[in-house]
């Protein structure tokens, strides 16, 4: 279950690349829901249905998930893949992602499979750079991930312990 620690989810955000200014709003939606969708109307709008009081009672913290990732992606740094998703399409995006942190891996030329065994299957390349795919389980049919320097996976598991999130290693 995920934990209403503002402070956590503000660390976790600055970590995954926000700005101060995002990773604060993502602190408040995990501690008052409702300030937050006031304050952001369109925050997980398409991903929340219904009452933000109702989806926060059945999911706690899960506008403050959906909003961390939603700002991720219009960052350009983190993928959301759907799950019929091919090569082609987890690839481009992958190579999206690592531009938008500075890298140049070698990714394959083809793979076969789900986004997620292609994720694994892209983890050498991303490996020869000097990053792990990280996913974010958002409890879709999609596949969510952002890239994470090896040498910062303690720091990774750490936060995701904090703020409770379920996240897994595509290595």
């Amino acid at each position: 279950m995920m934990h209403r620690d503002a402070a956590a989810w503000r660390d976790l955000s600055i970590f995954l690349g926000l700005s101060p200014a995002e990773a604060e709003g993502i602190g408040q939606a995990a501690v008052d829901p409702a300030a937050f969708a006031e304050a952001h109307p369109d925050a997980a709008s398409e991903r929340i249905w219904g009452e933000v009081e109702e989806a926060e009672e059945n999911a706690p913290c899960a506008l403050a998930l959906l909003s961390l990732v939603d700002a991720l992606l219009a960052r350009n740094v983190a993928i959301e893949q759907d799950w019929k998703d091919d090569w082609g399409e987890v690839s481009w995006s992958l190579g999206r992602m690592c531009a938008a942190r500075g890298l140049s891996p070698a990714l394959p030329e083809h793979q076969e499979g789900t986004p997620d065994e292609t994720f694994v299957g892209a983890a050498e390349s991303l490996a020869a750079v000097g990053a792990v795919l990280w996913g974010i389980d958002i409890d879709s049919d999609s596949y969510v991930a952002t890239l994470i320097p090896l040498t910062r996976r303690a720091d990774a598991d750490a936060l995701a312990a904090r703020t409770g999130i379920e996240a897994q290693w595509r290595d």
